[in-house]
């Protein structure tokens, strides 16, 4: 609180006085210099940090390209080897993929093949042939304006086939999967048919 002498209006200086205020040092418990200072300071800190961290880990991350460089260098030619097994071995696995189809077959596809065309009509035209372990699927066609003769033409076929030595022995069940007219050739008759192995 201002004392009464510090409110009289006509108290004047007792001397001049001469000090040069910007010259003086600051009398503040903590200068505006040592904020400023420690703030840089802490500023400098901080990015010297992150880019050492930065430099770490790029120099770690090169480091591990580098060896891992130089463990697929060393490992190259048995990677190569591997890879040279692995062909011979899909190879050899699909030899033994054709010859166990080929004694589960119910018949001998050669055989199939020499039996159809043994047995077919002059007028079928086997075009496809077609299968698994379980069926095989035949499609073929035939020049006939009548569908109803076509018909019984290809059921006795069936049935020629049901009773072959070779061929109705090979399948459970000998079908007629489907008979229909081709609309683009006039008189052409499509058919399919399905024989099932036996379980």
């Amino acid at each position: 609180m201002p004392s009464p002498r510090d409110k009289n209006p006509y108290k004047g200086p007792w001397r001049v006085d001469l000090r040069l205020i910007s010259e003086l040092p600051e009398d503040d418990v903590v200068g505006r210099k040592f904020l400023i200072n420690s703030i840089t300071g802490t500023i400098l800190l901080l990015v010297a940090l992150v880019t050492g961290w930065h430099f770490y880990l790029r120099m770690s991350v090169a480091s591990e390209l580098e060896t891992w460089r130089e463990t697929l260098n060393r490992n190259r030619a048995a990677s190569n080897e591997v890879k040279n097994l692995r062909t011979l071995l899909f190879g050899d696995a699909a030899k033994v993929e054709y010859a166990h189809g080929q004694l589960h077959s119910p018949i001998a596809l050669s055989r199939l093949l020499v039996e159809l065309g043994r047995t077919r009509p002059d007028i079928v035209r086997l075009e496809k042939i077609e299968g698994d372990d379980a069926a095989v699927l035949i499609r073929g066609s035939m020049l006939e304006s009548s569908t109803t003769r076509a018909s019984q033409i290809l059921g006795r076929y069936v049935e020629q086939l049901r009773k072959h030595p070779v061929i109705g022995e090979g399948f459970s069940s000998i079908t007629l999967a489907g008979i229909g007219r081709d609309e683009n050739a006039e008189g052409l008759i499509t058919f399919d048919l399905a024989l099932r192995a036996k379980p």
